[in-house]
């Protein structure tokens, strides 16, 4: 096995750890800083130009330079955390699938980090520009991966969700049997 289980619970407390933190304390600063209205990251619907634009308009200076920076180094560790994460819980939890079928999962969770990574990069290109110069074509981009994110991740997750609800099921029913 190449990580063990004390390596991988400590990878899951340190990713939630991140998690936790960033849902309870920045993106609520960054939200409070824009009136209010939800940070780009939280939008799993995605976002209009008009959305983007009412968003960067109200985010103050502050919560600007709070989400560039702080909120931005929470979130790169965030999605490489989560990506190894939900890989090794797919890998383990699939050990009765064919190997490329348990490949085919990881590069899942890996597009996940990827789509992810790419979100806080459009996002901060965004809040690097004044409202004015906002544009329909990056407002289109950023929420486009945002969606893409969004989705991998739910489907990342149900799929570990099934797998664990499949695992659980074959070893009660062998119990029984036994």
């Amino acid at each position: 096995m190449i990580f063990s289980r004390r390596s991988f619970w400590i990878l899951v407390a340190v990713t939630l750890g991140v998690y936790l933190v960033m849902v309870f304390w920045s993106l609520p600063l960054i939200a409070e800083a824009a009136g209010g209205q939800t940070p780009f990251d939280m939008r799993p619907g995605g976002y209009s130009y008009d959305d983007a634009q009412a968003f960067l308009v109200a985010l103050s200076p502050e919560g600007r330079a709070f989400y560039l920076s702080t909120q931005h180094k929470f979130d790169l560790i965030y999605p490489p955390l989560l990506g190894l994460m939900l890989g090794f819980a797919l890998w383990h939890q699939l050990g009765g699938v064919p190997k490329p079928l348990r490949l085919i999962s990881v590069l899942l969770c890996g597009a996940v980090t990827i789509t992810d990574l790419w979100e806080n990069a459009l996002v901060a290109q965004m809040l690097r520009l004044d409202p004015t110069d906002l544009t329909t074509e990056i407002v289109a981009k950023a929420s486009g991966v945002t969606v893409a994110k969004s989705t991998l991740t739910t489907i990342a997750m149900g799929l570990l969700l099934v797998a664990i609800c499949v695992r659980a099921l074959l070893r009660r029913k062998q119990r029984k049997d036994a």
